[in-house]
Formats: structure tokens, C-alpha cells, sequence
């Protein structure tokens, strides 16, 4: 018979518990040695006044439910508060990195970039609806990507603007729907921006146009509207949601589980999973479509990027992947420069007044979409301007983040004037807020929270503006 020692297999979870704590004292002693051989001072910390910034979270979810401003009610006063760069309790009792540094974004975005990869967080949390794509991987498979879309974006395709064209005309009739007299209804301009770019994206992406906008005018939908592939596309895809409710549900859920953080798993519903198969299955029709032409020889009309990058891979998941990202990237950021930048006019009628007349001096009175093209837009200068100091104070991407692949060092944010150099540990995430750095007055003056179209005449873009990221993970479709 075997005898076993009970008083044994009882002490084993009592021994590796100490293991764990020893190694965790001698990383802390690596760590210390490794921040004083670098200069390093010790950051503000913010404390929480409960375990783990249980508090602080809760009051992010709280107000994100009552449709309040996290940046501007909980973001903001933090770095008021502690400086430019501190650390805070994040969830489960993790310690982040928080800085709006111009330094440090230009060391984490460029200079040191390798050493601060997306992790693997981002992944678990947009994969749930792009896979595996460019946004939500690093290392061969990212450069892979970024070699794979960056000729197709110099090439001149997106300069087109008849499509842009196309879905203003289906913008104005939404406006038009429902007149009394020569005066609009009341209408959610945020909304029908985002059907906007829906048209735009899914044209510009896949040469098929979802017709979101006419598709939300009762009645005014006609069958000749959508053409073939599109039509064939949905039925594929079925279940009834429609592409435009899908997409709406899967970002919903997408942006739940990155604040949720190492808890994602938690956001997860049957319909999110429903509106994701929808949308993957509608993207598959179509790329499945694009491959078969492909190999049959038959020439397509339209020069799409999904076309484009069928010359590259043939991989019909990752060609699903990366599409679907890209007009997710570009339907939500377009619509929120959009967006605030109308909400901006509407609030300074003065600015509203002066950009008509700017573009009215260049492109006339007389309907003559000619005229407007890529390079007459960009010449506008004070209409550059407008869309300049909209991103500056309300940039799409508000909050970034990046993990230490390893013990690194970042130029500023410790000692008593934040100016010493601070130790970051491997593993531990940094969050990056350009919202907070684009507001910052010894940045931008003592009018920064102004909105002053003005200010861009003589300024020169810097690290202090970033609104598209910067370095090797610049934005590929900023312009």
C-alpha cells in the first residue's frame, strides 16, 4: 500500500505561494538597482480609496452609462491633479503608466518603439470582430500588414472623390426627407454621419455600397439601388439584422471589452456574436466574389483595395480580416471629425461665416463637384485649418496604450518637477493621452481649450499633435 504524507500535499500550496513572493522581491530588487543605474525618479502615484481603483473604474462605467465625458470629467482631472506623467490603480490592482509627455509619445511611437509593442489585450478585445489584422497584432505578422496595405494608399485610389460625391448627394436627400417649407427637421447629424461613412468605406473598401443612408428614408430605397453583389452579399450573411444594425452592435460590444481591460471576456452576448458572423459572413461573399474573378479572368470595373490587395494574398481570412477592419477604422474616425466639427461651427458662427466664404472663394457658387478634388481640398487652407483644431480638441483616438516588452526607461515624468527620467516595468501598460496633450496650455497658450482655427497659420505639426498616432503605426489613412 502507498502511504501518502497528507501534512505534505497541504504544505504545497503554502510553498509555492513563497516562491512566488520571493521571486517577486528579487524582480522588485532587479527593478530598483535597474532605475537607479538609469537616473530614474519615482512619478506621482493616484490613489484609489478603494482596493484595486475599484472606485475609479466604477465611476467610468457609471458615467459611461449616463452618457457622460470621461475624458473631460475623469481623465483630465487626474492629470490636473498629478502631473503630466503618474501612475494609477487600474483593474484587479495593476499599477498603469498615465502621461500626455510629447517626449514620451515620441519614445514609445518612434524611438523606442520596439520595446513597447500594442500586447496582447488589444488583440483579445477588437479580434472579437477584425481577427487578425494589422490593428490588433505586432511583431512579422504586423509588418507583414503594414507592407501589405501602405502601396495601395499612396497610389492615388482614395483621391477619387466620385464616390465621396455620390454619398453626399444620398446625405442630402436623407436632409431633405421630411421638409416643412424651406426648413429641415430635426435630425441626428452624428448618426447620419456615420451612415455617411458606412457608404463611403464599404464603396471605397469592397465596391459595394450598403446604401445606409437611403435605407434609413422610409420609402426611399429602390431595388435598383443596391446592386447585385450587395444584395447577394446580405442574403449570404441573412439572419435579418442588416449590415448597418450589425456593425452597430459589434462595435458597441468591441468598445465594451476594452474598457472592461483583462476582463473582456465579461462582454459577450448572442446578439454581439450574431452581429459578428453577420458582418463576417457579408465580407466573406464578397471576398470570396473578388478571388473567384480573380482566377476566372474576368475583369472587375472597380479598383477597390480589397481587389488590390487580391494581387498580394489570397488568403481568404485575412483578406476578410484586414477589410473589415480598415472600414471600421475609417467609418468611426471620419464620423467623429465630422461630427464635432460641425458641432463646433454651430457653436462659432463667426468660424462657420468665415469658412463659407474661404469656400466659396474656392470653389464657387454653381454646383461643380470638378472643381473639388484632393489636392483643391488640401489647398483650402483655412478649411485645413477647421479640421486641424476640431482634431486637436477632440482626436478619434483619444486614449492609446502600449505594453513594456521589457524594464525600459521613458525621458520624463519623475521627481518633484516631472522632468527625471521614470522606470517602467516589463509587462506594465502605458496609457497615452493625446486628449490631454492637445489641451495642455504650456503646449498650445492660455487659450488651449479654445477652438481657434487661427492658431494652425504659423504652427508647424510636432509630437505635440497626434492626432493619427506617430511612428511605424502612423495612421496609414490620415490623409
Amino acid at each position: 500500500m502507498l502511504l501518502i504524507d497528507t501534512k505534505f500535499i497541504f504544505s504545497l500550496p503554502l510553498f509555492y505561494v513563497l516562491i512566488y513572493y520571493f521571486n517577486k522581491f528579487l524582480q522588485n530588487i532587479r527593478f530598483r538597482r535597474f532605475a537607479s543605474a538609469n537616473g530614474c525618479e519615482a512619478l506621482n502615484h493616484s490613489a484609489s480609496k478603494l482596493p484595486w481603483g475599484i472606485d475609479r473604474i466604477h465611476r467610468m462605467h457609471k458615467l459611461t452609462a449616463e452618457g457622460g465625458d470621461v475624458m473631460a470629467e475623469v481623465i483630465m482631472p487626474s492629470f490636473t491633479w498629478n502631473g503630466n506623467t503618474f501612475s494609477s490603480t487600474g483593474l484587479l490592482g495593476e499599477v498603469n503608466i498615465l502621461t500626455c509627455d510629447p517626449e514620451n509619445m515620441k519614445a514609445i511611437f518612434a524611438t523606442q518603439f520596439n520595446d513597447f509593442p500594442t500586447g496582447s489585450r488589444r488583440s483579445a478585445a477588437f479580434g472579437y470582430m477584425v481577427g487578425k489584422c494589422i490593428f490588433t497584432t505586432d511583431g512579422p505578422f504586423w509588418e507583414h500588414s503594414r507592407a501589405l496595405f501602405k502601396p495601395h494608399f499612396s497610389t492615388g485610389h482614395f483621391a477619387n472623390l466620385e464616390i465621396t460625391e455620390n454619398a453626399a448627394q444620398d446625405m442630402l436627400k436623407a436632409l431633405e426627407f421630411g421638409m416643412q417649407g424651406d426648413r429641415t427637421r430635426v435630425v441626428d447629424l452624428q448618426a447620419m454621419f456615420l451612415r455617411f461613412t458606412l457608404d463611403t468605406g464599404t464603396e471605397f473598401l469592397f465596391g459595394t455600397n450598403v446604401k445606409s443612408q437611403l435605407a434609413a428614408i422610409p420609402g426611399a430605397l429602390n431595388d435598383t439601388d443596391i446592386d447585385d453583389i450587395t444584395r447577394a452579399a446580405a442574403d449570404r450573411a441573412g439572419d435579418g439584422m442588416g449590415f448597418t444594425e450589425a456593425f452597430h452592435v459589434a462595435s458597441v460590444e468591441v468598445t465594451k471589452r476594452a474598457k472592461l481591460q483583462s476582463l473582456y471576456w465579461l462582454a459577450d452576448s448572442a446578439k454581439a456574436r450574431s452581429a459578428v458572423k453577420y458582418l463576417q459572413d457579408f465580407v466573406d461573399y464578397l471576398v470570396d466574389d473578388t478571388l473567384k474573378g480573380k482566377s476566372e479572368g474576368k475583369s472587375k470595373k472597380k479598383n477597390t483595395l480589397l481587389r488590390a490587395l487580391a494581387e498580394d494574398t489570397q488568403d481568404p481570412i485575412e483578406l476578410r480580416d484586414q477589410t473589415l477592419f480598415m472600414l471600421t477604422a475609417s467609418r468611426d474616425t471620419t464620423a467623429a471629425l465630422l461630427s464635432w466639427m460641425y458641432l463646433m461651427l454651430a457653436k462659432y458662427p463667426t468660424i462657420f461665416e468665415k469658412l463659407r466664404e474661404c469656400i466659396l472663394n474656392d470653389f464657387g457658387t454653381e454646383q461643380n463637384p470638378e472643381k473639388i478634388t484632393f489636392n483643391t481640398l488640401k489647398q483650402c487652407r483655412y478649411l485645413q485649418w477647421v479640421m486641424l483644431e476640431t482634431l486637436r480638441l477632440y482626436p478619434p483616438g483619444p486614449l492609446n496604450s502600449r505594453v513594456a516588452a521589457r524594464d525600459v526607461v521613458l525621458p520624463v515624468g519623475g521627481g518633484e518637477d516631472g522632468k527625471a527620467p521614470v522606470a517602467i516595468r516589463k509587462g506594465q501598460t502605458v496609457m497615452l493621452c493625446v486628449y490631454a496633450m492637445h489641451r495642455r496650455e504650456d503646449l498650445w497658450g492660455a487659450d488651449a481649450l479654445e477652438f481657434r482655427p487661427e492658431r494652425w497659420e504659423k504652427r508647424k505639426l510636432d509630437w505635440s499633435f497626434l492626432p493619427f498616432s506617430g511612428g511605424p503605426r502612423i495612421c496609414l489613412g490620415r490623409e
